[in-house]
């Protein structure tokens, strides 16, 4: 796996070879690069040491990752609508909430809010969930692009408050 940096510079992984990524993403820090493959793995990079420090064998196959910087944790979607909650750098699940359905879609999520302590979730039904990650529950629901599909949600990395998502109805919400 082979990474640009900056300024057309690369660093290189030879540990993991031929991946088809589905997902990545970076702490801001950049320290951690996580990525989930299409092969159901779940690859933790440490950026700097150029190691790969973990690489976990999934039962599902993942659509989508984000990491709570606030929170030291790694957020992964999976196909059937489940999710896992696990600990930065090691990949322990904490957490697991199991999917209601399987779906063809590769709907995305993303870690945001205040301290990075909350997770949005598209979901196929139209809606936009949100879960408290401090106490694992749903904190709420928005309307997102109902009744269409809702195809990913995201947090504005400015202003905590701010959401976006883009859904197919064909528009791009904020």
């Amino acid at each position: 796996m082979t990474v640009e940096i900056a300024d057309g510079h690369y660093r290189s992984w030879t540990e993991v070879q031929g991946l088809r990524v589905q997902s990545s993403a970076m702490s801001r820090d950049g320290k951690w690069l996580v990525a989930v493959t299409y092969t159901k793995e779940l690859l933790i990079f440490q950026v700097a040491a150029a190691e790969l420090a973990a690489k976990i064998s999934l039962s599902e196959r993942p659509s989508w990752v984000s990491i709570s910087d606030g929170l030291g944790l790694i957020l992964m979607g999976y196909v059937n609508g489940g999710f896992d909650i696990r600990l930065l750098p090691s990949g322990e699940v904490i957490q697991q909430r199991p999917g209601i359905s399987n779906t063809d879609f590769l709907l995305q999520g993303s870690v945001g809010g205040e301290n990075d302590t909350f997770l949005l979730r598209a979901e196929e039904n139209g809606y936009i969930s949100i879960w408290d990650l401090n106490s694992g529950t749903l904190a709420g629901l928005e309307h997102g692009h109902y009744p269409e599909r809702t195809n990913f949600a995201t947090w504005n990395p400015v202003d905590p408050c701010v959401i976006a998502s883009g859904g197919d109805d064909h528009k791009c919400r904020m």
